[in-house]
């Protein structure tokens, strides 16, 4: 569970950078040539299209509101100090570098941490006092004399600072300083920090010096990205324990990715297109993938590009093969037990309501898929977004199976929630009178409906409803049919 808490606060994180329209070399001279990933991001060129630090403010405060989380629930705790950070990190370029990565069992269906390498490199030139207040904000909240311990040293030759506490893992530690024009900060034992440090000074053995990608940041267009993603998969899988070597490959082998080493994916705009472009290798040969691309659309797919939508990414991308490539990537990181859970209900449901996913929903989608930011989120956070399926087979089949699997699902979660020891969080399932679904946590939750010869998925039941012709927009019912417990007292003062 902390693992994916962890996961997701760095996901929310990292899905908020507002990013640049170039990735200059001298961000790739500083990342250690034999890393795992590195991600690079420049906020400093493009205006924010949203408030990022209201958006997390107030989300976190409706869920308090909602009960979800007490107010000192540290998970609550993190996603605000992420609030207060985020208007000084968003002022510099930045590269995230993992470096190591390895996991324990714990359990039958769980993992933990037990090693992590990697760091932040974060160009703040003269101005690194606003980073040395925001690390002093953290310091203030999260050190406790009776665990943990801050103290200045010198770190390969740099004045820094380390922070040990005995609830990290075995030997690992945060330091921090500053080499020229860039602050670093890094976890894991001290060679995490002396290795950036070296690699920042010497400014060489970094992946520059790499040919492959310097023809790779060619390839997909570096000048122009707004975004780089760099994954060394031959790495992860030499430095992994047995068990996350498996569950990569299958995640590797579900993505379609098996037979590459190595790859480098860039993100651009121009105008209002995502362009999304690949570079893989596999031994001596590198392929380069456009997967989304800034060409004009068809007529048909200019039609459902809403006027009002300020960016869209028009993957012309087979919409079966993708889902099946999401769903096995979903089951390939999740343990064996939970999978062959998973896998056995899907089994039960399937035989229960006569369901085929590939001949009654999958082989009946189009030939693209369609995503865009109308209407835009109230609180700005860019990841929520509509989808849009085209069905180029019979609709009113893909609507009957959308039904059974969500109606199964409806009267599972039902019954979930009357248990005594049920989950802290059971979420509602519902329908309308229209055939739209919906899911309700607090708040009403992501919303789906088959519209003529489309599948749409959006972030509300609201945002949906505007991505409709007036004469199908379904209406939500004021009056919600809760589950019998959603009037029970609430429990959620007692997570995390």
């Amino acid at each position: 569970m902390k693992i994916r808490i962890q996961m997701i606060t760095l996901g929310l994180l990292v899905s908020l950078v507002q990013p640049a329209w170039a990735i200059p070399d001298e961000m790739v001279t500083v990342v250690p040539r034999d890393v795992l990933a590195a991600l690079w991001v420049d906020p400093t060129a493009v205006a924010a299209e949203s408030n990022s630090l209201s958006g997390i403010s107030g989300a976190v405060q409706w869920s308090q509101h909602l009960g979800l989380w007490s107010s000192e629930s540290p998970f609550a705790r993190r996603l605000l100090d992420i609030a207060h950070a985020w208007p000084i990190v968003r002022q510099f370029p930045q590269v995230y570098v993992l470096q190591n990565i390895r996991f324990e069992p714990l359990g039958e269906v769980s993992v933990s941490l037990a090693e992590i390498r990697g760091g932040i490199l974060i160009r703040v030139g003269e101005r690194r006092q606003l980073v040395d207040q925001e690390i002093q904000h953290f310091l203030q909240f999260y050190t406790n004399d009776a665990t943990s311990k801050v103290e200045a040293c010198q770190i390969g030759g740099m004045d820094g600072f380390r922070f040990t506490d005995q609830r990290l893992p075995k030997g690992h530690q945060v330091s921090w300083g500053v080499i020229g024009d860039w602050y670093l900060v890094a976890v894991g034992d001290e060679t995490s920090i002396t290795q950036l440090i070296k690699t920042v000074r010497e400014k060489q053995n970094g992946l520059e010096s790499d040919s492959w990608i310097v023809t790779g940041r060619q390839q997909t267009r570096a000048e122009s990205a707004v975004a780089q993603l760099y994954v060394h998969s031959r790495n992860v899988l030499q430095k992994t324990t047995l068990r996350a070597q498996e569950s990569y490959h299958h995640l590797l082998l579900a993505l379609g990715l098996a037979n590459y080493e190595r790859g480098l994916w860039s993100f651009g705009r121009q105008g209002r297109a995502v362009t999304w472009i690949a570079y893989y290798q596999a031994g001596n040969d590198s392929r380069r993938v456009v997967l989304a691309s800034a060409d004009a659309p068809s007529a048909e797919q200019a039609a459902r590009i809403p006027d009002a939508a300020t960016w869209y990414l028009l993957l012309n991308h087979d919409g079966a093969d993708l889902i099946r490539r999401i769903r096995g990537a979903y089951l390939s990181v999740r343990h064996p037990a939970s999978r062959a859970k998973l896998l056995k209900e899907w089994e039960v449901l399937a035989g229960t309501s006569q369901i085929d996913a590939e001949a009654d929903l999958l082989q009946h989608l189009g030939s693209y898929v369609l995503i865009h930011n109308h209407p835009r989120h109230p609180l700005g956070w860019p990841i929520m977004c509509t989808i849009d399926i085209p069905i180029a087979g019979d609709a009113g089949r893909v609507r009957q199976t959308v039904d059974d699997i969500l109606e199964y699902c409806m009267n599972k979660l039902d019954a979930l929630a009357q248990l005594p020891d049920r989950p802290l969080i059971v979420p509602i399932l519902r329908q309308t009178p229209e055939r739209m679904w919906y899911t309700l946590i607090g708040l009403y939750g992501p919303a789906l409906c088959v519209d003529g010869q489309h599948l749409l998925i959006s972030y509300s039941p609201e945002a949906l409803r505007q991505n409709l012709p007036a004469a199908s927009q379904p209406v939500v019912p004021e009056q919600i049919d809760l589950p019998p417990t959603a009037t029970q007292p609430s429990r959620a003062n007692d997570a995390f």
